[in-house]
């Protein structure tokens, strides 16, 4: 079925594989044709990383109060959003809004302009904005704006008039539009954290409430004087005008501080009073005694003296020193006992350097050497000066006790016995032939059965010899012979048999894949074996015909050397019946063919024969593929692979396609797998947009040849007598069987 679909839009799609790296260029001509009127434009298009993340703007809700009176042009508010892309053409940030007849949003720097007069009617006006990126696929992100009408215009000129140091006298001037009632006054301290450097600013905030009638007239300005404040401190004051309708906007905010040195108080009509701090002087204050401060700078009884403005002398008490007489030595009454030295550590604290033998804070203790008890083995410490000694144990010695008495010094155990000591006693360990507790009586070796394996065992003075079974070698028939390792070629693949033992059955994966496991193609007499063995995992003896307990095949952890993916750890598994016929080795192999998910194996047998040597079965090789249909099977899953999406099957691949769909006919003939693949890719093949089949099928050639792949093998396919072959697809279906005159094919 052939679909003609025809797309009118100004928007440029690709109808092909981007085949080429992030960076390169694609070059396009684009033809716009208007009754005949041609015009061309050449585009470059620059292959660029998947844009993966959208713009999101800092905030999601923006609100900002406006002045009734901003003039047009002002900048009410910058909307900013950022983007997680790490290229600049993904990362790029655009702006945009639904149109409004009051405000602009510049594209670039996210900037919000009045464009018109704000009218007094808004109280509120709430719109949305966009940000896209530049990225492919573009990304879009959004916030709401809120813009606040006051009617109340922020207060004027606001300035502290004068400052103490718990007391600032604020002024300033009516706003330009509304009527306020009153004002709040926010007042915003800085505290400080004690001196820490580490530990960041706390931040407090009064509001003051106050009616016009507690205010005073100055010179046309309105002021409050500002009481209980915190000496030393950084200040920042914000009004804002009010009225029974709304709370105005607020005034720009004015810092100051109260790091002077000066205290004021109000009187009447705003009037106040201003005089110098403690210990301060001078007629702007600024000269300072520190002597008369509240708080006497000589510490531990110093008495302070000052001649010079912000200078001070102190006379300390004996044994104080320092500016301040903060200094203090700890050693000056001889603390230390025993001779031992005093160190100054500091103005409080000291350190005793004790003479030997001595410790404590003071060197007032005597130390004990055995209080650490050095002496091992229960031994008896006794101290002595600076120094001690052990009494040691019957059975040790050394200067810790820490050695035990040699019972083997003797040298007590017989014919080249081992000696090994333990406390108070020795053991020996007697060479093979010998026992007793000094190993002086001969053995029989041959009583606990060293021979594995059914070996015969001959013992001798000191030693036994093992007459070993077929099949196994080794001073005590312990070592099972092996099937040589080797590498061989056929026409399934080469493969590399690794050594394994007797009676173990070796399992390679085929190299070119798997053919289909069907019991119906065994003789009659492997399908009989079968049936009658199929439960049965049982491995005997070859020459008594006995079972033989825990001996399992072997399956090959390593692949054939044409490069197969490799399987897990070594497996083992119990053989099929008695294998020393020719039935039954078939009947084994047959059995390990397949395991249970279908994959094929190449399998061979490593055996004893009737003469008893160990040697290889011959390789069955029935379920691997050659390489042939190998290849076949590969070119199956890529035509499948490259048509399974129609829409993107341009005029080079659709001409490939075909090319490959005839070189599989022959494989389909006797693979009902491939036949079904290749019907459906005939298929999908027959949904390619019309501008494909223009560009390299325009006398239907193509399409017409891939109708005769689908004729010739409905001719050729061989069936079994009375069996029927169905093949469906969206753009086929035939129905094939044998009718010993021919084949009938059926639409669906």
């Amino acid at each position: 079925m052939v679909v003609l679909v025809v797309c009118r839009s100004r928007h440029l799609t690709n109808g092909w594989y981007i085949d080429r790296p992030v960076g390169k260029l694609y070059l396009i001509v684009v033809a716009a044709d208007l009754r005949g009127d041609t015009e061309y434009i050449r585009l470059s298009i620059r292959v660029t990383e998947y844009n993966r993340y959208p713009p999101i703007f800092t905030t999601s809700n923006y609100v900002v109060m406006v002045d009734v009176l901003a003039p047009v042009g002002s900048i009410l508010l910058r909307v900013r959003a950022l983007d997680k892309d790490v290229q600049p053409y993904n990362s790029e940030v655009y702006y945009s809004m639904q149109k409004q007849s009051l405000v602009a949003l510049n594209e670039t720097t996210g900037h919000l302009m009045l464009k018109a007069p704000l009218p007094s009617r808004y109280s509120n006006l709430t719109f949305t904005v966009m940000a896209h990126d530049g990225g492919s696929p573009r990304r879009q992100g959004r916030a709401k704006v809120t813009l606040i009408v006051k009617i109340i215009s922020a207060p004027l000129n606001v300035t502290i008039e004068k400052t103490g140091h718990e007391w600032a006298m604020l002024c300033w001037s009516p706003p330009r539009s509304g009527q306020p009632l009153g004002y709040l006054i926010f007042v915003n301290s800085t505290a400080s954290t004690n001196g820490s450097s580490t530990l960041p600013p706390v931040t407090e905030t009064v509001v003051l409430n106050v009616s016009l009638v507690h205010l005073v007239l100055k010179n046309g300005r309105l002021c409050k004087a500002l009481e209980n404040l915190t000496s030393n401190n950084d200040y920042e004051v914000v009004i804002i005008g009010r009225n029974l309708k709304e709370i105005g906007l607020p005034s720009t905010p004015v810092p100051f501080n109260t790091k002077v040195n000066i205290t004021c108080r109000s009187v009447v009509n705003g009037e106040f009073i201003c005089s110098c701090l403690p210990g301060f002087y001078g007629e702007d204050c600024s000269l300072y005694n520190p002597c008369d401060s509240e708080k006497n700078p000589c510490s531990n009884g110093g008495v302070c003296s000052s001649d010079v403005s912000h200078s001070f002398s102190c006379k300390c008490r004996e044994g104080y020193h320092g500016i301040t007489c903060q200094a203090y030595d700890p050693c000056a009454h001889s603390p230390c006992q025993n001779n031992a030295h005093c160190i100054n550590v500091s103005n409080s604290s000291y350190q005793c350097l004790c003479e030997a033998g001595y410790t404590g804070e003071n060197c007032e203790v005597n130390i004990d050497e055995c209080a650490s008890n050095l002496c091992e083995n229960n031994a008896s410490c006794i101290d002595g000066i600076e120094a001690y000694s052990c009494d040691c144990p019957l059975g040790y010695e050394g200067d810790f006790c820490e050695h035990e008495t040699n019972e083997c010094f003797s040298r007590p155990c017989l014919n080249g016995g081992t000696c090994s000591d333990s406390f108070n006693h020795y053991s020996c360990s007697c060479p093979l032939g010998y026992s007793g507790d000094n190993c002086e009586h001969d053995i029989d070796l041959c009583v606990s059965q060293p021979c594995q394996n059914t070996g015969s065992c001959k013992d001798l003075t000191d030693h036994f010899t093992c007459d070993c079974a077929p099949g196994f070698r080794g001073k005590d028939c312990d070592e099972v012979e092996q099937c040589p390792s080797e590498t061989v070629k056929t026409d399934r693949g080469s493969f590399k048999w690794l050594a394994i033992d007797h009676g173990l059955v070796a399992i390679i994966p085929c190299p070119y894949g798997t053919y289909r496991n069907d019991s119906t193609n065994l003789s009659e007499d492997v399908a009989q074996a079968l049936s009658y063995a199929q439960n049965t995992l049982e491995l005997r003896d070859p020459t008594s015909n006995k079972p033989i307990a825990n001996k399992y095949y072997k399956r090959h952890s390593k692949t054939a050397s044409s490069g197969m993916n490799k399987f897990g750890d070594e497996e083992y598994y119990r053989s099929t019946k008695p294998y020393n016929t020719s039935l039954n080795l078939e009947t084994i192999s047959y059995l390990m063919e397949y395991d249970k998910e279908g994959i094929g194996y190449a399998i061979r047998i490593c055996i004893i024969d009737d003469l008893g040597r160990v040697k290889w079965t011959e390789i069955n090789t029935k379920a691997c593929m050659d390489e042939r249909s190998s290849i076949a099977d590969e070119l199956r899953i890529g035509l499948e692979q490259m048509t399974k999406d129609p829409s993107q099957i341009d005029a080079k691949m659709f001409v490939n396609a075909t090319k490959q769909v005839k070189l599989i006919l022959e494989y389909a003939l006797n693979n009902v797998k491939i036949a079904r693949s290749m019907i459906g890719v005939i298929s999908n093949l027959m949904n390619v947009n019309d501008t494909v089949l223009v560009e390299c099928d325009t006398n239907e050639t193509i399409t017409q040849s891939l109708v005769e792949v689908v004729h010739k093998y409905v001719r050729m396919v061989s069936l079994p007598l009375g069996e029927e072959l169905i093949i469906s697809t969206e753009n086929i279906a035939l129905k094939a069987m044998d009718l010993k005159s021919g084949f009938k094919m059926v639409s669906l």
